[in-house]
């Protein structure tokens, strides 16, 4: 199993990278579930070295976030 994006894009500084994982239920039947890692890249003000900050998101909380924006 490869643990590589199956989507990967970016908007000026930031990114989001769509991960999937396999996962059996209940019932024995295999599904598929994604999951997203936001990051957002920055410089702060004096500094010489950009940062980047991360947030690693599963299905349920992407529809929360895609509600509370």
């Amino acid at each position: 199993m490869s643990n590589k994006p199956v989507v990967q894009t970016r908007d000026r500084l930031l990114s989001v990278s769509i991960f999937s994982k396999e996962r059996t239920d209940e019932n024995g039947r295999t599904q598929t579930v994604y999951g997203a890692c936001l990051q957002r890249s920055y410089q702060p003000k004096d500094s010489q070295e950009w940062k980047q900050e991360q947030i690693n998101l599963y299905p349920d909380e992407l529809l929360k976030v895609s509600n509370l924006c």
